[in-house]
């Protein structure tokens, strides 16, 4: 009952230690053993009517019964009918707070009288899984704010399948529009970029219209609506129909960080930069796209050495590098490979540069 401890403490005024355990045992017990007792806890503090909306959506687990408090984002209606005849509304909405975003679901249309987008809202409902991942089934919303603009992010908040993001970036890569192939055969329009804040840095994409933005780097600019996906391991925003960008009303300063090569963590992004310290070969290799290739090297800065596997374009560099050439790699991904020791990984969405010798 030990990680209970942080749910106890919001009703230690109301249940002694061993009351709040029999009764978090009890409603274990009653369900059939089909809730965790984290979420028996949370069903014990509902009762009683302490609020569990602290939790960060990040954390929600499947039938978790929570109170979240946050601001609606786009939704959606979808009426059908019910299995007796009579017709019926389904309400989704996407609800935000600084901690992410989470779908929510509606069955009951009165229960979202006067929820408008931009609102802000408390919802009390259990998560289930839906289709697209965890989701709020609402049993009561209240409306607690008007309508106003969406919170402000940074890049280090920003977590995988968020959407409706609101954030304030510099722009540090801008390179021309791309055209490609849908699946469907009709072409399309899409444009990679990278963007950075006081917290970090990120790989964006913009696609149809929005493309065609006028970006150059070094400008601030104000980002709303843009949804967060993974690629490569790691988030990445991405700008649709529904997202827009702008100006940003004062700079975004940005600074480049570099993690030392004795500092790299496994199953991290970093961004670093050193000495070529020992050449390998390079080989073709089949990749998830099909063939590929692969140069190794060793990189050394004051703090220790790495083996960096270039993968693709950037196999291309190794008749240019020599020992004690000096290499930045930018968005690596580090792993652990043979005999435990950790190596660095460059692949698409990395970036790497032969440096001046005095940067």
């Amino acid at each position: 009952m030990e990680e209970l401890d942080p749910l106890y403490q919001r009703v230690r005024g109301h249940l002694s230690p061993e009351e709040f355990q029999r009764r978090v045992e009890s409603k274990v017990t009653a369900l059939g053993n089909l809730i965790d007792h984290r979420t028996a806890a949370l069903l014990v503090l509902e009762e009683l009517g302490v609020s569990s909306r602290d939790t960060p959506i990040p954390e929600l687990g499947e039938r978790m019964v929570v109170s979240l408090q946050g601001r609606a984002a786009r939704g959606a209606r979808r009426e059908f009918q019910r299995g007796d005849g009579t017709p019926g509304s389904l309400i989704r909405f996407t609800l935000l707070n600084d901690t992410g975003s989470i779908p929510v679901v509606i069955w009951d249309e009165e229960l979202a009288r006067g929820l408008e987008e931009g609102a802000g809202a408390t919802v009390e409902g259990v998560v289930r899984r839906g289709p697209y991942g965890m989701e709020l089934s609402a049993r009561r919303l209240t409306v607690t704010a008007p309508p106003g603009e969406l919170p402000l992010r940074t890049l280090a908040q920003l977590q995988s399948g968020e959407a409706e993001v609101r954030i304030r970036v510099q722009v540090l890569e801008a390179p021309p529009p791309r055209e490609f192939q849908r699946p469907d055969g009709t072409p399309g329009r899409m444009r990679p970029i990278t963007v950075g804040d006081p917290t970090g840095r990120m790989r964006g994409v913009l696609w149809g219209p929005l493309a065609d933005h006028p970006l150059a780097a070094g400008t601030s600019i104000e980002i709303q609506g843009a949804s967060v996906r993974e690629h490569g391991g790691r988030p990445e925003l991405h700008l649709g129909s529904g997202a827009a960008l702008g100006a940003s009303p004062q700079p975004v300063p940005y600074e480049e960080r570099y993690t030392p090569l004795g500092e790299l963590l496994p199953e991290t992004t970093a961004t670093l930069r050193g000495q070529v310290s020992g050449i390998g070969g390079q080989r073709e290799v089949q990749g998830q796209r099909g063939p590929t290739r692969v140069a190794n090297l060793h990189l050394s800065d004051p703090t220790g050495r790495v083996r960096v596997a270039l993968w693709g374009a950037h196999a291309d560099l190794l008749p240019r590098l020599d020992i004690g050439t000096p290499l930045t790699i930018r968005d690596a991904r580090v792993r652990v490979g043979a005999g435990g020791r950790l190596e660095v990984s460059a692949g698409e969405t990395s970036r790497v540069e032969i440096a001046s010798p005095d940067s």
